[in-house]
């Protein structure tokens, strides 16, 4: 099958989570014998059309660029642009992932046509009612997928009209080589590891941590990523007296996230958002650490609560501090955890059977686009 995978970012100039997904979702796709061209944004440090990324055929266009300046001259070579790629590809279907500032561009009947075509829910829902970006896409799209069963039931109830377009494909990423380091005490590592924007509640980590060091329980904490908040993290960690415990270690690249998450004792995951998933809660458990994480959006779907790691209500700091406490009060508690979440992450999460999800979507649009019947309902994926 010839697919069109359309993501706002790809690899290696933009790294995230939906960014790491796409690229091994797209590699096994290829190692399946699919032909595969990814369409993405062109990042400051990426070249501008058509390239190879470790082995993926990639075309990257200034999207962003021509919206952000609304210079109708360059959307109408955008689109023109956009069109030569699909007519050039000759795609069976289109995968969209999620609803970002251009993708208005890949609206049914423009520059892709009336492809059959693919929309992956990766982003909390927005109400933006029926005319919205967000909802017309998902009234184009043959099939949506939302990555845990929160997120489906948040898009059903912004957009009941396409509950039966809808289906849930749980996220997976292939078990990491790395075999399991036994979980350090002397000193417990905690790690946080992500875009370090306030959504994320990293503050939230920084506060919890500080009040453990001062009931004189003795710690590390790792923030593992890059973004807006570095400087109010910083200035937190200085002002609540726990900067010289408190390492700042950048952005990661992909391939090394299991070596950070395998010095670690534990994950901390204290997001404020809807976290559509929760991919490195997903990382953590494949390496055999517990995780303590809020309780919102599909977070309870990766982390099961006392089996895998610890959930705590959102902006709870005494509750996320209380949570790491019991943990490094009871390392063998900890440790069983990380192994419970490791084997739940084999069973639960294997990225075979994820893969395998997305290919009979694939071959049920398709096959609803060769016979006309559009926007059938009901699917099992």
């Amino acid at each position: 099958m010839r697919i069109l995978y359309q993501c706002s970012g790809f690899l290696p100039g933009n790294i995230g989570g939906v960014e790491v997904l796409s690229y091994h979702l797209v590699k096994e796709l290829l190692h399946r014998g699919h032909e595969i061209l990814v369409i993405a944004n062109r990042d400051d440090c990426d070249p501008l059309g058509r390239q190879t990324f470790d082995g993926l055929d990639l075309v990257r266009l200034d999207f962003l660029a021509s919206v952000q300046t609304r210079n109708l001259s360059a959307l109408r070579d955008l689109n023109v642009a956009l069109g030569n790629v699909v007519r050039n590809f000759e795609p069976d279907i289109v995968h969209l992932n999620d609803v970002w500032v251009s993708s208005f561009l890949f609206l049914r009947g423009g520059a892709t046509g009336n492809l059959p075509r693919v929309l992956t829910l990766h982003s909390p829902i927005r109400s933006a009612g029926k005319d919205g970006l967000q909802a017309r896409l998902a009234g184009d799209a043959d099939r949506i997928v939302a990555v845990s069963q929160a997120h489906h039931d948040a898009a059903v109830a912004e957009m009941p009209a396409q509950r039966g377009k809808m289906s849930v494909i749980l996220n997976a990423l292939p078990l990491p080589s790395l075999p399991p380091a036994e979980l350090p005490f002397a000193p417990p590592i905690l790690l946080c590891v992500g875009r370090l924007y306030r959504d994320k509640g990293f503050d939230l980590a920084v506060r919890a941590f500080a009040r453990l060091r001062q009931r004189g329980i003795t710690a590390k904490l790792t923030i593992a990523g890059n973004g807006w908040e570095r400087a109010n993290l910083e200035r937190l960690a200085r002002d609540l007296g726990v900067a010289g415990e408190v390492e700042f270690a950048d952005w990661v690249a992909p391939d090394r996230v299991a070596a950070l998450i395998n010095k670690a004792t534990m994950v901390l995951m204290p997001s404020r958002m809807r976290e559509p998933f929760g991919l490195v809660a997903l990382q953590a458990s494949q390496i055999g650490r517990p995780v303590v994480a809020t309780a919102v959006g599909g977070l309870p779907e990766v982390v099961e609560h006392g089996t895998t790691g610890l959930l705590v209500e959102p902006d709870d700091e005494l509750g996320m501090a209380a949570a790491i406490e019991s943990l490094l009060a009871d390392p063998v508690r900890a440790a069983r955890l990380g192994i419970n979440a490791r084997q739940r992450a084999r069973q639960k999460f294997d990225f075979k059977s994820f893969v395998a999800a997305y290919e009979r979507s694939y071959a049920e649009v398709r096959e609803l686009g060769a016979s006309g019947n559009r926007h059938a309902q009901g699917m099992v994926a």
